[in-house]
């Protein structure tokens, strides 16, 4: 069961939630031949407080004083929510990037030799060669000048280094 808040209870400060007092003052002024007095609400931690008002209003400072810490807390609890959907909306904006540039990455066409089906290249020595390859294939080639003497070389069952190669034992 909750109880009710009775006007008498000060909520704490709406800017530090130290603990408010009630201040008073006499008017002694010489326009004045009653003494006046004048309440205000004041935080005994940051000085911060109503304004005063003259004899009497005591419950109605209590009153405006619990509506500013009131209205101070919904604020505050505003604020944070729309941080929190400003958060929401970065991660969201965040991972629909993401899925973005995945989808580009995924569209990038590949190099027009690779999406042609074949690539055909005529090397120094006359050979060609034909390389085929699937739309996402990825390969390296090492392309080698075959000459007549490296063929004759290579067909021969001669023992002993190459023709024309230096170095090396036999």
């Amino acid at each position: 069961m909750t109880t009710a808040q009775t006007p008498s209870e000060l909520l704490p400060c709406p800017f530090c939630g130290g603990k408010p007092h009630h201040g008073k003052m006499m008017d002694e002024s010489m326009w004045s031949r009653r003494r006046v007095p004048w309440r205000r609400v004041r935080c005994n931690e940051c000085d911060i407080s109503t304004d005063w008002v003259c004899k009497g209003a005591s419950p109605s400072e209590i009153e405006r004083w619990n509506r500013r810490a009131e209205l101070e807390a919904n604020k505050n609890a505003r604020i944070h929510e729309l941080e929190m959907q400003a958060l929401d909306l970065a991660s969201e904006n965040s991972i629909l990037k993401r899925q973005e540039q995945e989808e580009l990455e995924a569209r990038k066409p590949l190099p027009l030799s690779y999406r042609a089906g074949a690539m055909t290249s005529s090397v120094d020595g006359g050979a060609t060669v034909s390389l085929h390859f699937n739309d996402m294939a990825e390969a390296e080639a090492w392309f080698v000048a075959i000459t007549d003497q490296h063929d004759a070389a290579l067909t021969s069952k001669a023992t002993g280094p190459l023709p024309g190669s230096t170095g090396g034992s036999s």
